[in-house]
């Protein structure tokens, strides 16, 4: 059984709080999930379909946001 804490605890890393919480999977993430280097990438289950939760959804933020970043280093100059 999940207790409280578990609720806020990182699913990858139960060391470490966490800072994004996918609302229609219950999936939790920490900072450390999104970093470039993160093996296996967090994506969104939802893409490609509907998700009645991605205007207020922090992991779609977050992985809009990484991608933005990996396009600018991938642009010449």
């Amino acid at each position: 059984m999940m207790t409280a804490d578990d609720q806020d605890r990182c699913q990858n890393h139960p060391n470490r709080p966490v800072t994004a919480r996918c609302l229609r999977f219950n999936r939790r993430f920490c900072d450390l999930d999104f970093e470039e280097d993160f093996d296996p990438r967090v994506e969104c289950l939802s893409e490609g379909t509907y998700c009645e939760y991605r205007d207020q959804c922090m992991v779609w933020a977050k992985i809009k946001q990484r991608r933005r970043r990996e396009k600018r280093k991938k642009a010449p100059g």
